[in-house]
């Protein structure tokens, strides 16, 4: 006869077990601790109002076993109805991807190395400008409302409208205090030869990570399907080296294959995906 599958252990949560690395855990989350056999699993869990966080999920082992008790068990602490749990794994956490296969993936952070030695090459039919100030104020506007409608399209939890339009208020906020003052953010148009805006782009460089983070890139709707996007992620990657990055990324939905497919072409990959458990 088999030995059942040995269960889960919650440990107590004020201590790291051996070998975890340092993690940082702020005043509004807290830690849950895990054991199976020989190995041990840390997640850092925040409790939002409309969803519950996972960051900085750690196994000491990619056991498959520990990483679906793991999961399942966190699910049935956390998850509520019209309350999903939200973790997000590097592309290398494969037990933790593997005990989510079939989960609704929210979205994928993608990236890719700058070396200036080795850029793409720029079009000659194309060139970018910086925006003026009333060109980026109407861009910020016309942001806001296109992520309140992604996050209608792209999140279950959003109620209405006017959820969707307060949580992409908030999330501007955060991002662009300054609005198109805010330090390290660059905001773009680029042109074809005749003058014509073919596309926008939003990056801002962070100084501490060096990375070049795009926060919108948008092809006009009359010029898509033409190569404009391939074009334009060449241009804000030679704009990052530039300024001194080391790297480049974005953020995308999960939904969204045919924007994944663009950012894969031009060489960006998956840094780590975040997953929603719901009811």
């Amino acid at each position: 006869m088999a030995d059942p599958t040995p269960e889960l252990k919650h440990l107590p949560s004020n201590s790291l077990p051996e070998g975890a690395p340092p993690i940082v855990v702020e005043d509004s989350q807290h830690l849950e601790v895990f054991a199976l056999r020989n190995n041990t699993a840390v997640f850092v869990i925040e409790e939002r109002e409309r969803e519950t966080r996972i960051t900085q999920p750690w196994l000491s082992a990619q056991d498959d076993d520990l990483a679906r008790q793991v999961v399942e068990t966190t699910r049935n602490l956390y998850l509520q109805p019209n309350k999903p749990v939200l973790i997000q794994l590097c592309s290398l956490q494969t037990a933790l991807n593997n005990a989510l296969g079939g989960t609704v993936i929210a979205g994928h952070m993608m990236t890719k190395a700058v070396h200036r030695d080795d850029l793409p090459p720029l079009a000659d039919d194309v060139r970018a400008r910086a925006m003026t100030e009333d060109e980026v104020a109407s861009f910020l506007k016309d942001t806001e409302e296109g992520f309140a409608r992604a996050v209608m399209e792209n999140n279950a939890n959003t109620s209405s409208w006017e959820d969707a339009k307060v949580k992409s208020r908030e999330a501007m906020q955060a991002v662009a205090p300054e609005g198109g003052k805010t330090p390290g953010h660059s905001f773009l148009i680029v042109e074809d030869n005749k003058g014509e805006k073919v596309a926008l782009l939003w990056v801002a460089l962070s100084e501490k990570t060096k990375q070049s983070f795009c926060y919108n890139i948008e092809v006009e709707p009359s010029k898509r399907r033409m190569g404009f996007g391939k074009k334009t992620l060449a241009i804000w990657e030679h704009h990052a080296a530039e300024q001194g990055a080391i790297s480049i990324g974005l953020n995308v939905f999960g939904n969204n294959l045919a924007a994944q497919n663009l950012y894969a072409g031009a060489g960006l990959f998956i840094a780590t995906t975040l997953y929603r458990i719901e009811k």
